[in-house]
């Protein structure tokens, strides 16, 4: 549950960097047809709708925002410990988890999440009984048209069966105007759009960012509607609609959130309605072009930069001695020797979403002529994920570094090895599945380089549960 917490907070974050913007762009539009505004707030909800995202050169979201600093820092859990002697550089110091005390930050924020999206989803499934209810007692008066006493103001309602409720003491005019009004509504399916707006937001109650958002939203869509409506009417016509708006905000409930329609401000309603043009091809031929520019733009993360020039990129490490061949290139970063191949090209055919053995990982950074372990891969980039898959052949622990050590072995008789600080036999004990699955993330060592690289455990899944967290994997 907490992973699943802190990849909402993730998305959530990026939703709110969208959001902020179209904010931005609505300024912008303050004096063109709303449906333009409304418009672009769909793609915030496509933002947050989507479970992923594609990586482009030209996507305006920043790094910090896809891949948050913050959130990295507020998923690790333990306390840090001092990481034994090891005699190959590829087993990894590991944090001390104390299982009596692992209820912490993380847990207790994913804890209130779960109570808040609970208390606002039992509010909203009242909310829409209530609605329910009212519809219930209001008659058929024709196609998709229902009216009743219980019904406060007009609405529509339904994706597949679509109606229309009205409410009484409406004159023949007036009832003319609202039903074209709740028509549009229908046609554009602004009652779904809405409702997934409202559950998007509950998702993300935490943000009010996003809260923002989807009011701004709302008066967009009303705005929009009141000017589709509108389009072809005269100005007596154009009257009679702000008279029918005056006539229904006197009792008017709060918005139903389960609605499409939501008075809003009344008095800038009134407002747009006689002072909004029509728009010319011309306009609307730029929009569109300026609506898919956005798509492309906002729905798309930052592709991480890929380049094999070393004067460039390596221009602010500091070269050394190639003590370990020619083959090889090795630069210093402060106390740090990092050690990559000269001349390096990454094989973008290589399929990165097949797991490796645990062999075949020590291979990514294995330099074959000297048998030695490096820091640069043969085919990830940071950023990347490598996901590992092996049998764990033997399950030892080490009382003098206590140290718990797993162990894997190829056919060649090399093994590899995995160490979790503690004694944690009772994990990998008899009747534990053999067969384990890792996850690493590819992290850079330098920020401005995209080849020495880090390995990070992002999980170890058992049957039995999660494996304590382990410090950042150097090969």
């Amino acid at each position: 549950m907490t992973t699943f917490f802190v990849h909402l907070v993730q998305i959530s974050i990026q939703g709110a960097f969208v959001a902020l913007v179209i904010m931005a762009l609505r300024l912008l539009l303050t004096k063109r047809p709303k449906r333009y505004a409304y418009a672009l707030w769909l793609i915030v909800l496509l933002r947050l709708c989507l479970p992923m995202s594609f990586e482009t050169s030209f996507s305006l979201l920043p790094t910090a925002v896809v891949n948050s600093p913050f959130l990295a820092v507020m998923s690790s859990e333990g306390v840090p410990m001092d990481a034994p002697e090891v005699e190959k550089p590829w087993e990894v110091p590991v944090k001390k988890v104390d299982p009596t005390s692992t209820f912490g930050f993380l847990e207790g924020a994913t804890l209130l999440y779960g109570v808040g999206v609970l208390v606002l989803l039992l509010h909203f499934a009242q909310e829409h009984g209530r609605l329910r209810k009212k519809m219930q007692g209001a008659k058929k008066i024709g196609q998709g048209l229902y009216m009743g006493r219980s019904i406060d103001m007009p609405f529509s309602y339904g994706v597949f069966h679509k109606r229309i409720y009205l409410p009484l003491g409406l004159t023949v005019e007036e009832k003319a105007q609202i039903i074209a009004h709740e028509k549009v509504h229908l046609k554009r399916q602004d009652p779904l759009i809405k409702m997934v707006g409202y559950l998007m937001v509950i998702l993300h109650w935490f943000n009010p960012i996003l809260w923002l958002s989807y009011t701004l939203m709302i008066k967009d869509m009303e705005l929009s509607c009141d000017e589709r409506t509108l389009q072809e009417a005269s100005k007596e016509e154009k009257s009679a609609y702000a008279k029918a708006l005056l006539k229904i905000s006197q009792d008017a409930p709060k918005t139903l959130a389960a609605t499409a329609y939501s008075l809003g401000d009344v008095g800038k309603r009134i407002q747009n309605i006689f002072s909004f043009k029509k728009t010319t091809w011309k306009e609307k031929v730029v929009f569109v072009l300026i609506f898919f520019l956005m798509l492309a733009l906002l729905l798309t993360n930052p592709l991480e930069k890929i380049t094999g020039n070393v004067e460039k990129v390596m221009k602010e490490l500091t070269p050394t001695e190639s003590i370990f061949g020619d083959h090889l290139e090795h630069f210093k970063e402060g106390d740090q020797l990092l050690i990559g191949r000269k001349d390096h090209k990454i094989d973008e055919t290589f399929d990165k979403s097949k797991p490796l053995s645990m062999q075949g990982l020590r291979k990514e950074f294995l330099d074959e002529k000297n048998q030695m372990m490096i820091h640069e891969s043969l085919h990830f980039l940071p950023g990347d994920t490598i996901y590992v898959e092996d049998d764990v052949q033997k399950v030892f622990y080490d009382e003098e570094a206590d140290v718990t050590y797993l162990t894997f072995f190829a056919d060649d008789g090399f093994h590899e090895s995995v160490g979790f600080k503690g004694n944690e036999l009772s994990r990998f004990g008899e009747g534990t599945p053999k067969r384990v699955s890792f996850k690493f993330q590819v992290k850079g060592m330098v920020p401005y380089s995209d080849r020495f690289q880090i390995l990070d455990y992002n999980e170890l899944y058992q049957e039995m549960g999660e494996v304590p967290p382990v410090e950042p994997f150097l090969p």
